[in-house]
This record gives structure tokens, C-alpha cells and sequence, in this order.
């Protein structure tokens, strides 16, 4: 089944509905621009964030294959400017020989608060390539 950017809003709004998010949670809907084909950044991330309690979430395509659905994330930095989530995402050992090897992926993704700018950069244990792509997100505040 194609990860869709409807079955991705569906997917995340399934997961958060029972999730300890308050109100006043930011919702990111993120368009990635020509991302590298094989490089593990998709064209959509979804982070939802709650600068209150300094819960956030995130799924994109490969959150949803390899996870099932949504996964909290780290919140690295958050001041007036930017914020900075991290994730990593396990892969089977299945699954690591026939995608040359790479058993850990680091997603490191930076929202800047005043362009809604995205950029995301990801680490792949045990390879000296580093991914990365930009593009813009979207903002709905999540009311409870």
C-alpha cells in the first residue's frame, strides 16, 4: 500500500488521539523538496509537538514501515528561532544485508519558527554518506 500523504494524516491521527499531548500542541505537516531517491528521507514528516510539556512525536514513511505508526522523539533545542527533534530508527537484521548493511538510521530534523524551513539530515551507522534535504512546513495548533 503507498504511504500517502492522506494515509500518513490519517496514520498520525490515529496514533496521537490517546497520546499525553495536551492542547496548544503544534501539528507539522512537512513537504520535503527532491528528496534523494534510496536516501531514507521521504517527501512528508509529521511532528507533533507540545512546547508545554516538551512532548513531541513524529512519523514518516519509514517510522511507518519499520515502527507501525507514530514515535516520540527528542526534543534537541527549542528557543524563539528553531527546534531540533532526533529520532533513530532500528532496522531488522533481515533486512540489513539486502540494503547494504545499515542496521541504525539518525534522523536529525531542524524547523525554523519563523519561515517554517525544514531541514533534515540523517546519520547511517556504519557509512560515511549523510543525507540531507530541506523544505516547508505547515503549522495547525491541536486544540484537546
Amino acid at each position: 500500500m503507498p504511504l500517502t500523504p492522506k494515509a500518513l494524516a490519517v496514520a498520525l491521527c490515529a496514533f496521537l488521539v490517546p497520546s499525553a499531548l495536551q492542547a496548544q500542541a503544534v501539528l507539522y505537516t512537512c513537504h520535503i523538496r527532491h528528496p534523494a531517491p534510496h536516501s531514507g528521507i521521504g517527501k512528508l514528516i509529521y511532528v507533533l509537538h507540545d512546547p508545554a510539556t516538551g512532548e513531541a512525536r513524529a512519523l514518516d514513511g519509514m517510522i511507518k514501515q519499520y515502527r507501525g505508526g507514530d514515535i516520540p522523539v527528542k526534543v534537541l533545542v527549542d528557543n524563539s528561532a528553531r527546534t531540533t527533534y532526533r529520532w533513530s530508527i532500528k532496522r531488522p537484521k533481515s533486512e540489513n544485508m539486502s540494503h547494504g548493511g545499515i542496521p541504525l538510521v539518525t534522523y536529525t530534523v531542524t524547523i525554523m519558527k519563523a519561515s517554517k524551513a525544514i531541514h533534515v539530515s540523517l546519520n547511517l551507522s556504519g557509512w560515511d554518506n549523510k543525507p540531507s534535504a530541506n523544505g516547508h512546513c505547515e503549522t495547525k495548533l491541536m486544540k484537546k
